[in-house]
């Protein structure tokens, strides 16, 4: 049985996953200035107004997401718990990849359930092996932070100098590219801040 999802829900949902997200970030990387910005971009939106309604599809990468999720619980339980309670309000949209499937879930900014001008918040799940192109978010200016929290997987990635880095599971990097590598053998899902 399927139980109708209501706007407040939705609202309840997507502002719970913000919030967890947050403030696992602010634990674990607090003395980080990039994170420390996203996250000033987040406080300054208003999250009074209801979510928009999206189309909530699920491409073809989300099936990797319940093992992913198992996974984020390890590393970052209440977000991995607020983004369960999230899945039916998410639209996942394909991402242009390459040796695997990759989509990507807008939670908060232009193009998101939840608008706001100062901050963007999109998650993305990405097939082992697969690399994915991460556009900027629609309608922003370019960003004065982007930081890529890593829920589960490795994810390979070039830095600000060029050289080339991995990450995995509970570290936050600086996101200076547009794309990544699921580089582990296990599904790659990730939160995207851009302030």
């Amino acid at each position: 049985m399927t139980l109708p999802a209501h706007r407040h829900d939705a609202h309840h949902d997507l502002t719970w996953l913000i919030g967890a997200v947050a403030r696992t970030l602010f634990v674990q990387a607090h003395d980080d200035a990039a994170v420390m910005d996203a996250l000033h971009g987040i406080a300054a939106c208003n999250f009074d107004d209801q979510p928009i309604r999206s189309k909530r599809r699920m491409a073809a990468a989300c099936k990797w997401l319940p093992v992913a999720a198992v996974e984020a619980l390890e590393v970052a339980e209440e977000p991995a718990m607020a983004l369960a309670a999230s899945l039916q309000h998410l639209d996942w949209q394909p991402l242009p990849a390459t040796d695997g499937e990759a989509a990507r879930a807008r939670v908060l900014g232009a193009a998101g359930p939840l608008n706001c001008p100062r901050a963007a918040l999109s998650l993305l799940i990405c097939e082992p092996g697969a690399s994915a192109t991460l556009p900027r978010d629609n309608g922003r200016e370019e960003p004065h932070a982007r930081v890529l929290f890593i829920l589960a997987g490795e994810v390979a990635f070039t830095d600000a100098h060029g050289a080339r880095r991995h990450a995995r599971a509970g570290k936050v990097v600086p996101w200076h590219g547009e794309t990544c590598r699921s580089s582990g053998k296990d599904p790659l899902l990730a939160v995207l801040l851009e302030n």
